[in-house]
């Protein structure tokens, strides 16, 4: 399916940024139809008396969405916030303060969706065993853990727009990093050197051709 995507020689920047965005779209595409599949070839081993059902799949992808939203909205404010003293020179004392909130918080909102992918993955499994008419064996269960937290950091990276919050967050350490390193506006003020009023006002005294000085 990606033959249609296979990049020309004879291809422009713009049409290979085209191309790359289509790729892009169409995998995520596959990736949200392919996700009832997954789910259920990671859990084939134990749906022979489990009971697996739609609501239980929405609510796994509810959970992996949770975390990828939090990171969007963790890396957007850590934007905003950073480019008002690195753009605008609004609260330049406070930044560095700001920077080392924008890293932390850009570096910490491009792992959260990967953290939602594995949470996610452990609840489901749990939640599946409670459901099954023996329970699960502790291998059967730690097996399907470890396939359902991958296919969750899938999901959550290519479906759930973890991508968006992988984006900002480097955007927003980015613009932390720029701040230290006193770009843009964090530049510091030109020092005016501070003429006296007494020096300001003192002129010359006025000569006249003939006059004898005193």
């Amino acid at each position: 399916w990606l033959k249609p995507f296979e990049p020309r020689a004879d291809c422009n920047i713009q049409e290979q940024v085209h191309l790359c965005s289509s790729l892009f779209i169409a995998m995520t595409l596959t990736m949200r139809k392919a996700l009832p599949l997954s789910i259920a070839a990671m859990l084939v081993g134990l749906a022979g008396a489990c009971s697996w059902s739609k609501k239980n799949e929405d609510d796994y992808v509810a959970a992996i969405m949770v975390f990828s939203i939090l990171g969007i909205l963790f890396s957007l404010v850590a934007v905003i916030v950073a480019s008002l003293p690195l753009c605008c020179g609004i609260m330049k004392p406070m930044g560095t303060i700001i920077a080392v909130v924008a890293i932390v918080v850009g570096i910490i909102a491009i792992f959260l969706p990967a953290v939602g992918g594995m949470v996610s993955g452990t609840g489901a499994v749990n939640q599946l065993c409670d459901s099954c008419a023996g329970g699960c064996s502790d291998q059967d269960k730690q097996i399907a853990t470890d396939a359902m937290n991958g296919l969750g950091i899938l999901v959550a990276y290519f479906a759930a727009f973890g991508w968006a919050a992988i984006i900002l967050g480097i955007v927003a350490a980015a613009l932390g990093c720029c701040i230290c390193c006193k770009c843009c506006k964090m530049k510091d003020d030109p020092v005016v050197p501070i003429v006296s009023a007494v020096a300001a006002n003192t002129q010359p005294p006025v000569v006249v051709v003939g006059q004898v000085e005193k």
